[in-house]
Order: C-alpha cells, then sequence, then structure tokens
C-alpha cells in the first residue's frame, strides 16, 4: 500500500487520507496535506484555539490585545477601566473618554426644563396613551407647533410616552395615519386634552 507524509502534521499515512491535487502542482497528484490537517479540526486551532485566554478573571474568551480578550480590550480603551459602567464622576460632572458627557438629569432639563423627579414621577405608570412600561427609557412629547427644534420651552411638554406611541402621535399630526389605526381614538383624544 502506497503512503504519503504530510507537510503538515509530519505523519505518514496512506493516499486514501489524502486528497487529489486539482491545481496541479505536485507531481504524484495527490494534496500536499492530508484530509485532517486540510479540515476544520486544525483550523479551529489556526484561527485562535491555542491563543492564551484573557487575562479578566472568569473570561474564557481568547486573547486579542494587551492580554485582553476583545470586549476587554474594548472597555479599557473607551473607557479606562473594564467595569460596564462607562461613564465616570469628576467634579460634579460625568466623563466619557476625557470628554463632559450629559446625563439624562440634564438633558431632562435643558430639553424639556423638566426635573428628573417630575419625569420618574409621570412615567411611573408607563406610557400615557398604552400603558407599556419598556426596559428602555420613554420618550417626553412636546407640541411641535410651539416649539419645532429640540430645545423646548417646557410649557409645550406634553406627556410621557413610549417609542410607538410618539410615532404614531407624530404621524396624526402631520396627517399621515391611516383611518383604521387601532388606537387613532386614544390619540385624538390624547392630542386635544393637551393643545386644548
Amino acid at each position: 500500500m502506497e503512503t504519503k507524509r504530510c507537510t503538515k502534521c509530519q505523519e505518514t499515512k496512506t493516499l486514501d487520507q489524502f486528497h487529489k491535487d486539482y491545481t496541479k502542482q505536485m507531481k504524484d497528484g495527490i494534496d500536499y496535506y492530508c484530509k485532517y490537517c486540510r479540515s476544520g479540526a486544525s483550523i479551529k486551532s489556526h484561527r485562535g484555539g491555542n491563543k492564551k485566554p484573557c487575562s479578566v478573571e472568569g473570561c474564557d474568551k481568547s486573547h486579542y490585545a494587551k492580554s485582553y480578550c476583545r470586549m476587554h480590550y474594548a472597555r479599557m480603551d473607551r473607557n479606562g477601566m473594564l467595569d460596564t459602567k462607562t461613564q465616570i464622576r469628576k467634579d460634579g460632572y460625568y466623563y466619557f473618554n476625557g470628554k463632559k458627557v450629559h446625563t439624562r438629569e440634564y438633558t431632562l432639563n435643558y430639553q424639556y426644563k423638566l426635573s428628573m423627579e417630575e419625569y420618574l414621577e409621570r412615567s411611573a405608570n408607563g406610557c400615557e396613551l398604552c400603558g407599556d412600561k419598556p426596559e428602555r427609557n420613554l420618550h417626553v412629547d412636546h407640541d411641535h407647533k410651539c416649539c419645532n427644534g429640540s430645545i423646548t420651552c417646557g410649557n409645550c411638554v406634553r406627556g410621557i410616552v413610549c417609542n410607538r406611541c410618539n410615532k404614531a402621535i407624530d404621524k396624526y399630526e402631520t396627517g399621515l395615519m391611516r383611518a383604521d389605526y387601532p388606537d387613532l381614538d386614544k390619540i385624538a383624544e390624547y392630542v386635544r386634552k393637551y393643545n386644548g
């Protein structure tokens, strides 16, 4: 039985453990790597299976740069620390990557003239229209006829609504809402209540 030596694993194997050489580079017409070395089993170790692990305790991902995995390296590069908290408090302000960051409290006060306590009180029951309590923050709805930009006077703030209802209110006010929309009556009542 004829055999051949694999140039990768350096093992001598029978010819049925090699693929044919379709590139016509080998004189004998048989590939120089065995089937195992050409398969994904050896490629897996080549793609990072043998890399050293991340230096963070409890992380089982492989090394990416500076002894960290890709996720922890990005955190260290972005925040200067490994915690998931991305904002560092200094002198009463929040900083992110060396730049001052506007917090939710600051944004509510600056854009809508709302305090954080007032926002939490109004959003305690969820969306004012549908009652949904999404995981992400609810939106502050205001009358765009009064203040068309992102900064409002504070008097035109109407309610705290979810993202879906906020888009529906916008469609209702611009006249793009379908006549068969399920919550059309609720939205019309809501707009009349605050504008009326």
